[in-house]
């Protein structure tokens, strides 16, 4: 992005529910739309075009990658103008899309057009969008919760007929070519569900059949997935998924495996919300549809037994739960042993046999990683009362040198003004060239003074960095105790080396202990 240039942010959404079949909305059509709104309107200016795009995305909502990185874009003052081809791609909630347009994108600075709802926020500037458009916001929400309830209760029904109206089909199974509504039997992956039944038949442990087939290389069901459609899920780039206890207890849990259809799983509670899991008694399970891959009698036999939960307070996390990664493999580190006085760490790839070259071998104990990172935590805390203490004191020096600075600045505008004053004088002849040159060259060297004084009370701003760091930890300056919760906020990721060096990386910068 170039300082000197205009940098217009173009934001294109489909979901889901709308269709590539759809043209009107469809990405190309919305493009083509606002690329000749821009060449229109912005002809004369020099401008930069970002293109921001949510593909299969719902509106209801603000939890979509391209509608983050825009706000974060919008919100840093990298972007001067906002466009999409109207206000439902944008949001259609209308609480949310009045409160950016009235409110919050006003106080960016930045511009908003909708092209189609003939809506540009310049023709708004210090006032609220107006009813119109109030109204448009409302029937997009209105549209999309009626929209929402249609569609829940068709899937409703295609529940209760036992079809499969899932984008995929479960492992061992894929989606039948005369009938993508019905699950036949994939041999390959089929397989090796067989496998994993009969070795926890004959008595394996969960984790002792993920390091077996991970042993074998034989690909996880996610794996296998990109294998069969081509497609890679951005969150694990560069890291391959591995068979693990969790993924080997589901298939064993797994009705579907016995012939049974089992929907409804999760649960949205209200149009936008996320999903959440139900509760086992509220599925809907259809027996007999699909061809089974386990007989009953050994599902029953070795399914995972369902423990009943335990009374009283849950169990605390463990103060460095998910944060601890291994430097070699970047897989999380597994804790074990017994609670709460004797847990240890090591690296997952470790625990289920597929570990490389890097992987960090040794094993932690948890204390004794307790112990560094919180000191660590202690130095930047204390890091940053003493920053809060410079900038209290450089707040201080710009309040007592206040009145002076003004002074000065007075003067200098007074200077300035006798200088026009004299120019004036010489065009009306008042005085001759060579009292204005000398009149003009004494005012310039008194503003050169003034210049140098205003220097000796300039006070040095504090930096970028040292400002991330008070805005990180200043929350949690008078913290007694330390929790997972708080290191959460403060620490993204722990890569913890064999000679027992640990490198923090901050959600804002990294520290080697």
């Amino acid at each position: 992005m170039q300082d000197n240039k205009y940098i217009i942010l173009k934001y294109l959404r489909l979901s889901l529910e709308d269709g590539d079949s759809i043209e009107s909305d469809s990405i190309a059509n919305q493009r083509d739309l606002i690329d000749l709104h821009i060449s229109a309107v912005f002809s004369d200016r020099d401008v930069e075009v970002i293109e921001i795009v949510d593909d299969g995305y719902s509106g209801t909502n603000f939890n979509r990658p391209g509608m983050k990185r825009l706000l974060v874009l919008a919100e840093m003052h990298l972007v001067q103008c906002i466009i999409v081809k109207d206000l439902s791609r944008f949001a259609r909630d209308y609480i949310e899309v009045g409160r950016y347009t009235d409110k919050i994108f006003p106080e960016w600075r930045v511009r908003f057009i909708a092209v189609n709802d003939n809506y540009d926020s310049l023709d708004y500037q210090g006032v609220t969008c107006g009813v119109d458009v109030a109204l448009k916001n409302l029937t997009n929400a209105m549209y999309s919760q009626d929209l929402s309830q249609k569609i829940t209760s068709v899937k409703r029904m295609q529940q209760k007929r036992g079809e499969c109206f899932a984008a995929y089909a479960i492992y061992g199974y894929m989606k039948s070519p005369e009938d993508r509504h019905k699950l036949i039997i994939d041999p390959e992956a089929a397989e090796v569900v067989r496998r994993i039944f009969d070795m926890r038949d004959t008595g394996l442990s969960y984790t002792e059949i993920a390091k077996q087939l991970n042993g074998e290389g034989v690909l996880s069901q996610s794996e296998y997935k990109v294998m069969l459609t081509k497609k890679k899920d951005w969150r694990r780039v560069g890291q391959a998924a591995i068979w693990n206890r969790s993924m080997i207890c589901r298939i064993l849990d797994d009705e579907r495996y016995i012939g049974n259809m089992v929907s409804g799983l999760t649960k949205v509670k209200y149009v936008g919300g996320n999903s959440r899991k139900t509760a086992p008694e509220e599925y809907i399970i259809v027996q007999n549809t699909h061809e089974p891959i386990i007989d009953k009698e050994q599902f029953y036999r070795v399914r995972p037994k369902k423990l009943a939960e335990p009374r009283g307070k849950k169990r605390e996390k463990v103060l460095l739960d998910g944060l601890l990664r291994c430097p070699g493999c970047n897989r999380i580190f597994e804790k074990y042993g017994s609670f709460p006085h004797a847990v240890k760490f090591r690296c997952y790839s470790l625990w289920v046999g597929v570990p490389n070259d890097n992987c960090c071998h040794e094993t932690f104990n948890e204390q004794e990683l307790n112990d560094i990172v919180i000191q660590a935590v202690k130095l930047e805390l204390a890091k940053t009362a003493e920053l809060i203490q410079i900038r209290k004191g450089m707040e201080d020096k710009e309040k007592a040198y206040g009145k002076r600075i003004n002074a000065i600045n007075k003067r200098i505008s007074g200077l300035k003004q006798q200088k026009i004053d004299g120019y004036i004088k010489l065009t009306k002849n008042e005085i001759s060239e060579e009292d204005f040159l000398n009149l003009k060259q004494k005012i310039e060297n008194s503003i050169e003074e003034c210049e140098r004084e205003l220097d000796s009370y300039k006070v040095n701003d504090l930096s970028a960095a040292d400002e991330v760091t008070i805005n990180l930890f200043e929350e949690f300056l008078n913290a007694e105790t330390f929790n997972n919760e708080m290191l959460k906020c403060l620490i993204k990721t722990i890569y913890v080396y064999e000679d027992r060096r640990i490198e923090i990386k901050w959600n804002f910068k990294e520290k080697v202990v």
